[in-house]
């Protein structure tokens, strides 16, 4: 726990999967843990720029070692539904268990709609779900749904910036500073685009 707290991904990882050979508790959350751990390293495989080092310390290009990466993810992302219904607590399934495969569940139907991977299809509201207005929609009718969405995001990075936990988290400052700029440079190109 304390690796997903300081964002050590790797060594979460190999935590969890340690835990799956040493305990029986729930080996399908581990096993889902682990796979969040792995799609984490893949994102930030994907956010690093290629500066050569890469190479040098994985012995891959960038875009296989993303590839191992995100396959890794995948791996255990889907195996650990697989894995649930094996621990049963006064004969029901684990709550934690049935949370994680309605997740994979639903993550699974979001990349085959999206026609991504499983791993690409992860995220917190997938942009394509947030910002294309249904088909039917035209010109300023588009322009105007748009601004909605826009209007809710700027709504809720107003809540969010209003948190105490700001002072307890500087990352969460800093994603939150970093959606309010990027909210700002879509409301300008919005702007520039009618004009």
């Amino acid at each position: 726990m304390y690796a997903m707290v300081a964002q050590d991904w790797a060594l979460m990882r190999d935590s969890f999967l340690r835990c799956q050979e040493s305990s029986d508790w729930s080996p399908a959350m581990y096993c889902y843990s682990a796979g969040c751990a792995a799609l984490e390293m893949y994102r930030d495989a994907v956010g690093k720029t290629n500066d050569g080092k890469n190479k040098a310390e994985h012995g891959k290009t960038k875009a296989e070692h993303e590839h191992a990466l995100k396959a890794e993810a995948e791996e255990y992302l889907r195996k650990a539904p697989q894995m649930a219904g094996r621990k049963r607590v006064m004969a029901r399934q684990l709550p934690i268990e049935t949370f994680l495969q309605r997740k994979v569940a639903k993550w699974e139907e979001r990349a085959k709609r999206l026609g991504v991977d499983l791993a690409d299809a992860l995220a917190c509201i997938a942009w394509a779900e947030c910002c294309s207005p249904p088909a039917a929609k035209r010109g300023s009718e588009r322009t105007a749904y748009r601004r909605e969405r826009l209007d809710e995001c700027q709504a809720q990075l107003d809540k969010a910036r209003g948190w105490e936990s700001f002072s307890l988290e500087a990352r969460v400052g800093m994603r939150v500073q970093c959606g309010l700029e990027t909210v700002r440079w879509l409301r300008r190109r919005l702007d520039e685009g009618e004009e």
